[in-house]
């Protein structure tokens, strides 16, 4: 296993509508990324419910991929209780700030999905775009910086 750092992030919806075929698309795509990619590291938002299918799925390939690593990206810094961390980290194996180009206070979030698309080799969306919101800011902001996209919505 090759300890250069391949990374992975996940945008979507807050709301989505999980079917069987969607899970076993993102299968397929996830498992691609591992094998064929050598993605190793996938960073986490979590805050839809397409980030909590991607986090239950890479959880299943860590049984099988045991090296693979969950990081829970948090978009704020200062004040943050050390009980949210130990939270999270139970969860995902790390915890970590990603410190945007920007600061303005309640677009924090925006700015860590941002950082997040920067230090990734490969974004996997679920963005359908007749619908506005954060995932889709973040799709065209990654289209912009020539990312690796997947969008699964597709």
């Amino acid at each position: 296993m090759s300890k250069h750092i391949k990374i992975c992030s996940f945008f979507g919806h807050r709301k989505i509508e999980v079917t069987d075929e969607l899970v076993i698309k993102l299968k397929k795509v996830i498992l691609s990324l591992i094998t064929r990619n050598k993605v190793n590291t996938f960073y986490f938002g979590g805050y839809s419910d397409f980030d909590e299918l991607c986090h239950t799925l890479v959880d299943e390939f860590k049984k099988e991929f045991p090296y693979l690593k969950e990081i829970y990206v948090r978009p704020y810094y200062e004040n943050l209780q050390q009980n949210i961390v130990d939270l999270y980290k139970r969860e995902f194996d790390d915890c970590i700030y990603l410190k945007p180009k920007n600061n303005f206070g309640k677009f924090l979030i925006v700015y860590r999905n941002y950082a997040m698309v920067d230090k990734s080799e490969y974004i996997i969306f679920y963005v359908k775009k007749d619908k506005s919101g954060g995932a889709l800011n973040t799709f065209k902001y990654a289209k912009n910086k020539n990312k690796n996209i997947i969008n699964i919505a597709e």
